[in-house]
Parts: structure tokens; sequence; C-alpha cells
């Protein structure tokens, strides 16, 4: 009980961090501007300078998982799931992920668990969405998914 208590506080410390972070980059923004696109990312910088790396954002289809630890598939439709791994192939567990509509305005927000799966608990309208995942130490592409009434199959999701 005292796992399930902290992993419930952890998940709502690091949601005050992500609204936090959202309240920061609308206030950063000009009078006029609109939210930034899928393309760009807007990122907290805590060091004085950024690295071409840093700076560059890529987005990138998802790949299919595969293998004995990738999530069952789904049978309601429109609902995203799968595994993120390190480079190497080990599974990460809370990784934070934010899923942006074509607007930009994020419409869910989830982390992975021990075992490096996630799942958004309710289906999304049809359309293309960008997936944006964050965890110390690692970086990773946007994912751009698109649902179109159809049950998906699990993604993997790699870090660079």
């Amino acid at each position: 009980m005292d796992t399930a208590n902290q992993e419930r506080d952890d998940a709502v410390s690091q949601v005050k961090k992500l609204e936090y972070l959202l309240d920061e980059i609308r206030r950063a923004q000009k009078p006029g501007e609109g939210v930034p696109s899928a393309k760009e990312t807007v990122r907290p910088v805590e060091a004085a300078k950024v690295t071409e790396k840093e700076a560059t954002v890529r987005l990138v289809k998802p790949q299919m998982a595969v293998g004995k630890m990738a999530p069952s598939l789904t049978t309601a439709p429109n609902v995203i799931n799968g595994i993120v791994r390190d480079h190497q192939g080990l599974i990460l567990s809370s990784v934070i992920i934010v899923v942006k509509d074509p607007k930009g305005e994020p419409v869910r927000a989830l982390k992975t668990n021990k075992i490096g799966q996630f799942a958004i608990s309710t289906p999304l309208p049809n359309g293309t969405y960008i997936m944006e995942l964050e965890s110390p130490g690692y970086s990773f592409d946007n994912v751009e998914v698109d649902v179109k009434g159809e049950v998906l199959p699990p993604i993997e999701i790699r870090a660079n």
C-alpha cells in the first residue's frame, strides 16, 4: 500500500510539474502568438547553453511493439498503448508522455509503469496526434500517431 501511495504522490508531483511548465510556456509567448506547432518544442533550459541536439526535435512515425514485454492488443479503437525502451532496448519506467492535438494543445498526459508500458485510458477522437516523451537522462523523438477509428497495435518508442 505504501508503494501505491508513493507512486500516486510521484504522479501528482509530475502532473503539477507539467502544469507549471505549460503555464511557463504560455506566459513566455508574445501577444498574438499561437501555441507552438507540433514540430516545435519549447523546453525549460536549466543550463546557459543549448546544444544543437537539444534544439532539434525530429518527428517520427511509431514502430509496432513486438516481443514478450510488448503490451497486448487493445480492443478499443483510438486507444494508444505501447512500451518505452532506452537505446539498448531496456525498458524505461516513469517516462512522462504528453499527447498533443494538431494545434499543439495537450489532450492526454500519462506515465509508463514499472515495466515500461503505457496506455491512454480513454479513446481519442479521430485525427493526428504528437506524443512528446520526457525522462531524465534520455532524449526522444516526437512520435506522430494517426487515429482513424481503428484498433491500434501497441507501439514501441526508443530513446535516442
